[in-house]
Formats: C-alpha cells, sequence, structure tokens
C-alpha cells in the first residue's frame, strides 16, 4: 500500500537513468505537470562534484536522520552527490544549526523566506523555501548546513534501486504495491494529490484512499517512483502489516482500593465504574458479529455494546463481516470492561467514520487511517495491534505515517487518548537468537508522541513457561522478554535522536483471563473447528496490557468529570497514569514487593539466561513504572494531599490565564503547593518523611522528536529545603531527567523533603512548567496554543501503625 506525506518536507528520489528513459510510463503531460506545486527535481546521477558553493558554518555538524537516511553534512558539502547549489526545482530545504534558533535567529529566518515545516533531530529544520537561491541563507552564522530536500530521501534507504530491478526482471503482471503516501503539511490537500495521481499519472481512483497527511493505496513500481518526484510528497513507504499483539488483574493495579477511596471522597459517594463512559476497540472483529440478541452475544457483553458496525469496507474485495474468527479483539474487548459491575460501553469497529481495520483476503489485519474527527464518539481508543518493527527495503521502523497521523488527531481533538499496545518483539538476544524474531523495538504507531504505549508485566498468575515443563507463579513485579522496548528507532538499525520515552508504562499482560469468541476458529492439525462451551481463555501479549489501561482511563474520566473537570484532556489522563505508576525496579518493604525483573523462563528453559534486575524508571523497559489505579485516583479526588491543572483543555483561555495553554517561548507557569503536616505531627515527627511528585504531559504537533519542549520543575519556597530539593528535568548531568526534557511527559519526586516546623505550619512548593520552545504550527503557520497538564501528589511514610 502507498503513503504520500505533506508534512513540509521534500523528498528527492534519483532514479536510474536507463530506467527513466526507456522503463517509464508516460511522464504526466505539460498541463499536470507545471501545476504549482509539482515541480520536478533533476533524477542525474551524476554527482556535484565541481562548482560546489563554498563551505558554508562549522563543518562539525552531525548526520541528519531523514527517513532513515544518514545525511552527513560535511560530506555533501564535499562533493556529495545530494549537494545541489540552489534550491532550484523544489519548495523545500533542509537547514541544520549549531543548535536550534532562538527568536532573534528565527525573525533573520523569516527575512529570507525560510518557513519552518518541522524539526529533524539533532538540531535541524525542514523548511518551505520558495526562492532559489541558498547562498544568503548558507552565509548566515548560525547556519552549518543547507541545502534543497533531495528526491532519493523521500523512499526508504533501497526502496528505489529494488524497484528498479522489480520492474528490469518483471517476467509477468506488475505487482502492486501496499504503500503509504505523506504530504507537506500545509500543502496540497490529500484530496487534491488524489485527483492529480489519477488525471495525470493514470493510478486508478479506486486504489488511493484518504489519510490525515496524504493517502494509501495499492500502486505499482513504476507509479511509485514517479509519484516520489513530485515536490509536495514528503515520503513513500511500504506500508507495515499490523499483527495482533496477543482475568483482569484487578489486585495488581490496586483497582478494589481504589474504588474504596473514590467512595469515600467523592461528592456524591460514586463508586468507580466508568458510567457514561465509551470505549472504542478497533481489533479483529467482536464474537459473532451481532450486538443484541440474548441467545447471540457473549453473556459478558450483554447490554454493554452500545454500537457494532459490521458494514467494514474492504478496499473493493466486498464487506467484511465482524464475526471474530481470531478471538482476539473480543478477548481485549472483555479485559478493557472487566466485571460486570463496570458500567463503560463499547463502540465496536469503525472509528471516525473510517474502518477501524480492514482484512486482507490472506486475514492480515491492515489498520485504516481515519480522515477525519468526530468529537461526538468515543474519547478512549485502544489500539492492540501494529506493524512489526522491520529492517525490509522499503519499510521506515520507529516513528512512521501511522505513528504521525494518531499524533495530529490526538493534537486536534481534545480529550481524545489512545492507549496502544508496545508490541511483542522486545529485542533480546535470547529471542534473537532462539526465536529468529527481527530485532525489533516499539511497533508501528505505538510510536506516537501524544498516545499512552502500554508493554506488559506479569499478573501474579501461575504460568506454565514451556510446553512440557512445570509451571510457577511469577510475581507481577517481573516482566516478559516479549514486551517490545524502547528507545524508539528512527532509522535503520540504529536508535534516533528523539529520545523519547517508550513505552509509557505497562500492565498486567500475562495469563489474562477474559471472554472468548464465539466464533473464533482453532488449528487442530490441518483441519479447523468451532469452539464449542468455552466463553473464556487465557491469553498473553501488550495486546492484553493495553485495555487494562483502557479501563483505567474510563474510570480516571469518571472521577474528573465528579470533580469539576467535564472535559479531561488527553494530556491530563496521561499524566495522571505516569504520576501514579509504580518503580517496578524498587521494592516496597511495607508490602513485601521484591524489585522486579526481566524474567526470560516464560518463554522457555532452552535459552534461559536468568532473570536480570530492572532499571530505575522511566527506562526504555517499563517506561515510566507500572499503573497503580488507586494512586492516580488518589490524585483525582484527594483535595488536601494532591491537585492537578488541565492547562489547555480549553485552547480560547488567554495564554495569560493559569489555566490556560501555552503559547509564546519563555513562557512561565507556576502552581503553588501547600504541604500540610501529618496528622498527630507531635507524636510522629521524629519518624515520618513527607515526599512530593509531580508529572507533567503536554500534547505535541507531528513529527518525530519533540517539536515543541517544555520543562518541569519543584522549587521550594524554604531556602534550606531549596538548597537542596529544588529539582528541574533540565540537568545535562543526569541522564534520566536529561531524557525526560526531551520527552512530551516528565515526572520528578522529591523524597525526604524536610522537618516541618509545627503542627500548623505547612511546606510550601511550587510546580513550575517553562516554555523552552514553542514552533510555528505547520499548518497555520502560526503558534498554536499548546495544551499540557500537570499534577502532584504529597505522601508520607514513616508513621504507619
Amino acid at each position: 500500500m502507498l503513503l504520500v506525506r505533506t508534512n513540509n518536507h521534500t523528498r528527492h528520489l534519483r532514479l536510474h537513468p536507463g530506467f527513466l528513459r526507456s522503463n517509464w510510463s508516460p511522464q504526466p503531460t505539460s498541463s499536470c505537470s507545471s501545476q504549482s506545486g509539482f515541480m520536478e527535481q533533476s533524477t542525474s546521477l551524476k554527482a556535484h562534484t565541481t562548482g560546489l558553493a563554498p563551505a558554508h558554518g562549522p563543518s562539525n555538524g552531525l548526520s541528519i536522520n531523514v527517513n532513515g537516511h544518514n545525511l552527513s553534512p560535511e560530506s555533501q558539502k564535499a562533493g556529495g552527490a545530494m549537494f545541489k547549489e540552489s534550491a532550484s526545482g523544489s519548495n523545500y530545504i533542509l537547514i541544520q544549526f549549531a543548535e536550534l534558533p532562538d527568536a532573534e535567529q528565527e525573525a533573520a529566518l523569516g527575512k529570507l523566506r525560510v518557513q519552518f515545516c518541522r524539526i529533524i533531530h539533532p538540531n535541524s529544520w525542514l523548511a518551505r523555501f520558495k526562492p532559489t537561491d541558498l547562498s544568503a541563507v548558507r552565509r548566515l552564522p548560525f547556519v552549518i548546513y543547507a541545502n534543497a530536500y533531495h528526491t532519493d530521501l523521500r523512499l526508504p534507504p533501497g526502496f528505489s534501486s529494488a524497484l528498479v530491478e522489480e520492474i528490469r526482471h518483471r517476467l509477468g503482471p506488475a505487482e502492486l504495491h501496499e504503500v503509504l503516501i505523506s504530504l507537506h503539511p500545509g500543502g496540497m490537500s490529500p484530496e487534491d494529490f488524489r485527483s492529480h495521481l489519477v488525471s495525470c499519472l493514470g493510478i486508478s481512483r479506486d486504489n488511493l484512499f484518504l489519510t490525515i497527511q496524504g493517502l494509501s493505496g495499492s500502486i505499482r513500481a513504476e507509479e511509485i517512483l514517479q509519484v516520489a518526484k513530485l515536490d509536495h510528497v514528503a515520503i513513500v513507504e511500504k506500508e507495515g502489516v499490523a499483527e495482533p499483539h496477543c482475568h483482569l488483574a484487578e489486585d495488581v493495579v490496586s483497582l478494589p482500593r481504589a474504588r474504596a477511596t473514590a467512595r469515600e471522597h467523592l461528592v456524591d459517594k460514586s463508586s468507580l465504574t466508568g458510567q457514561g463512559e465509551v470505549i472504542c476497540i478497533a481489533d479483529s472483529g467482536f464474537d459473532r458479529g451481532v450486538a443484541v440478541g440474548t441467545d447471540a452475544v457473549h453473556p459478558s457483553f450483554t447490554g454493554r455494546v452500545l454500537k457494532l458496525d459490521s458494514r467494514v469496507p474492504n478496499r473493493g474485495r466486498g464487506v467484511v463481516k465482524c464475526n471474530d474468527l481470531s478471538g482476539h479483539g473480543t478477548h481485549v474487548a472483555g479485559i478493557s470492561l472487566g466485571r460486570d459491575y463496570a458500567k463503560a460501553r463499547l463502540l465496536l469497529g469503525p472509528y471516525y467514520g473510517y474502518p477501524a481495520q480492514y482484512t486482507h483476503a490472506d486475514g492480515r489485519l491492515i489498520p485504516a487511517r481515519p480522515r477525519s474527527v468526530n468529537a461526538q464518539r468515543a474519547k478512549i481508543h485502544n489500539h492492540s495491534f501494529g506493524a512489526k518493527p522491520t529492517t525490509r527495503v522499503g519499510f521506515r521502523v520507529g516513528y512512521d505515517g501511522d505513528a504521525f497521523d494518531w499524533d495530529h488527531i490526538i493534537f486536534t481533538v481534545p480529550g481524545l487518548c489512545l492507549i496502544r499496545s508496545a508490541g511483542n518483539s522486545g529485542d533480546d538476544p535470547v529471542i534473537r537468537k532462539h526465536f529468529h524474531w527481527t530485532s525489533g523495538q516499539i511497533n508501528s504507531g505505538a510510536s506516537a508522541k501524544n498516545a499512552i504505549t502500554v508493554g506488559a508485566c506479569f499478573n501474579g498468575q501461575y504460568v506454565q513457561s514451556f510446553p512440557g515443563k512445570p509451571g510457577r507463579p511469577i510475581p507481577a513485579e517481573h516482566m516478559p522478554l516479549f514486551s517490545s522496548r524502547g528507545p524508539t528507532i528512527c532509522a535503520q538499525g540504529q536508535t534516533g535522536y528523539s529520545k523519547i520515552i517508550k513505552p509509557d508504562v505497562v500492565a498486567p499482560g500475562v495469563a489474562m483471563y477474559s471472554a472468548r469468541s464465539q466464533a473464533e476458529i482453532v488449528d487442530r492439525g490441518s483441519q479447523k473447528a468451532p469452539i464449542d462451551d468455552q466463553l473464556f481463555s487465557f491469553r498473553s501479549g501488550t495486546s492484553m496490557a493495553a485495555p487494562v489501561v483502557a479501563g483505567s482511563v474510563a474510570l480516571f474520566r469518571q472521577a474528573l468529570k465528579v470533580r469539576g473537570f467535564p472535559k479531561p484532556s488527553g494530556a491530563l489522563l496521561k499524566a495522571l497514569i505516569i504520576n501514579g505508576a509504580v518503580d517496578l525496579s524498587i521494592p516496597d518493604p511495607k508490602t513485601g514487593r521484591a524489585a522486579g525483573l526481566l524474567e526470560p523462563d516464560y518463554i522457555g528453559y532452552a535459552c534461559n539466561p536468568g532473570p536480570r534486575p530492572l532499571t530505575e524508571a522511566p527506562d526504555d523497559v517499563q517506561g515510566f513504572g507500572r499503573i497503580d489505579v488507586a494512586d492516580s485516583t488518589e490524585n483525582i479526588v484527594s483535595i488536601e494531599l494532591a491537585g492537578l491543572v488541565d492547562a489547555g483543555a480549553n485552547r480560547k483561555l488567554p495564554f495569560t490565564d493559569p489555566l490556560g495553554p501555552i503559547g509564546l517561548p519563555g513562557a512561565v507557569k507556576r502552581y503553588e503547593v501547600c504541604i500540610p503536616p501529618p496528622p498527630d505531627w507531635a507524636k510522629v515527627s521524629a519518624t515520618v518523611a513527607v515526599h512530593l511528585k509531580a508529572t507533567l504531559a503536554f500534547t505535541d504537533y507531528p513529527g518525530e522528536g519533540l517539536q515543541n519542549q517544555l520543562a518541569l520543575s519543584i522549587e521550594f519556597s524554604d531556602p534550606a529545603i531549596a538548597k537542596k530539593k529544588n529539582t528541574s528535568v533540565r540537568d545535562p548531568g543526569d541522564a534520566r531527567k536529561d531524557r525526560m526534557f526531551n520527552n512530551n511527559a516528565q515526572k520528578l519526586i522529591v523524597r525526604d523533603i524536610g522537618q516541618f516546623v509545627d503542627q500548623q505550619t505547612p511546606i510550601l512548593a511550587n510546580i513550575v512548567v517553562t516554555s523552552i520552545r514553542i514552533c510555528d504550527d505547520p499548518w497555520t503557520k502560526k503558534k498554536s496554543p499548546l495544551p499540557f497538564a500537570v499534577c502532584w501528589k504529597v505522601w508520607y511514610t514513616g508513621n504507619e501503625p
């Protein structure tokens, strides 16, 4: 399938000269090729080894990673094949700086008609630039490298040559490639671009489908190469095949304590049930494919399905039924709802007027990308699938078109909360050696910054590690090897500069007991037979962990509405989950919980290297830790010891309003925290310790790595405490804090703050959010309000009975 993205990147494809002369289909007619924005760059293979512009700026530029290509500015300036003296043939350029420009430098670039499109790490811009002369830009003292965005960058590494070879050796009918075409934001609309491809390149409209940022479709190799020449195109990549990431662990995530806390503190004494919330499950189908009917519907879902849309289009291949033959979607849906006292309801099938997925003839799942957003639909979305990371030619690993589209949707739609399973491709020498899995990590789509990506931990259940071997209970603090881990990958075989922390959290995902589809088919040797009289089953995978979080989000939304937050933002929900998360690497003497381990025993004794300790959160294995529903609920309902701000839930509030979004670089927002002495302070003052934790989450523009940047700090009013305990993510000497500084979720914990003076005098602190970088919105060309949320919680230790 084909994806064309309009993201203000210029991809210039260099093609084989002989192919250009004799093997291509006819070029677009002059009336089409002359249309505005459809410039084509030269496809000559000759390297520009003569007539180079003088080297400009310092020569110590780091390699720039663009769509899997590692571009060395120094090598290009010394005569590289992509270097061009001018920007003729394209309206987009790539610029690298010593560091990202400040406001004065941005103004200097603006005078030269350089228009920001997107940050490309490290310290680089993709920019719109309509003039052709680059000399003035190159002479700027803060610019290391400036060059037209070359056509070769529009296709993943090796894709162009592979397509040419396919055409050259083709004997039979042309193969259709399923691709994603992404366009530069702010340029031509997907609808207009599709019309151009139909009228000028002769591509069938039936094979092209609209996405958020371009098109997806099935096209031939010749057409891919032609599309990649068009200046509106950001990238053309192969579309990954989505794979499923195959009893709700209530005690593990502290749900009983959360429900008791809600009854105690909420004004109307509500119990947490998810009342009034809707969870959209996009998956393999649902039970027998019907939502009503006493005899037809699985008893676990009676009266709990809001809507099931069985009219899922299948790309010209007829209509796909929604009966769940694999059983995956039904199992996931059951976990998200939990027991029968839960009152949330399910929306199953298409989301936002576009199919949640469609199925190939061979049964593979391919996710559809929504075109538009209907704010009246579900705000909680669970995606327990994703394309496995791969190094195959034509695919981009890491942050791809799926991640880009969902980051755009979440930024655009306030309140939308997307939960993605991290994948079952955990990179580990054991797995690579014995199971021949790709050394992939976070799955396609799960790299979306604004989503909540969920890894799996154990469930505390009795687990049979391998057929024929004795089983044993594995503690819920341990994690299985299969759970995909970070860091997110942005290039073939290397980690990128984005430093985005994924997964965000982990949840129970091993030996999860949930509903079994009554239409499920299992493979019994060479014969397939329906399952009879079995309504429940055990399954494992990050697919099972994600709906644990989705169901928890329904509970949090209910509690927030009671607390006076009628439209909680996705950023607030993410902040609450992360602030409540438990670091599995730290033992808890009070509960007897031991430090967590990366547990290989689950995948079989034959390749068991022994368990390994988890490192301190946040890290690339557990993210910020395992969710704790009770702790997050306390953060919502406890007025005395916790607080939260949903700044940007109403984006129309002025930037100066404490509850409004941040819109200008250098802006600072402070939220005072009054930490009261514990009850019976006089009796426990010698032994009690007080602690404070705070989490910031903000919704960023789409694009790999942070486009905007905020920083979280905790500051104390008492000079003596401030000297020892003030803390900030802006600490380059601390690798963990530096990692969070480059992430759109940041968490700080201050332990053992200090002693109280007396029973009446509180300790005063400020939660500080500082705007470091606010970029122009690639679509509006203005600085859009940046929504964010921050929450904090105080707790005491040492005075337990």
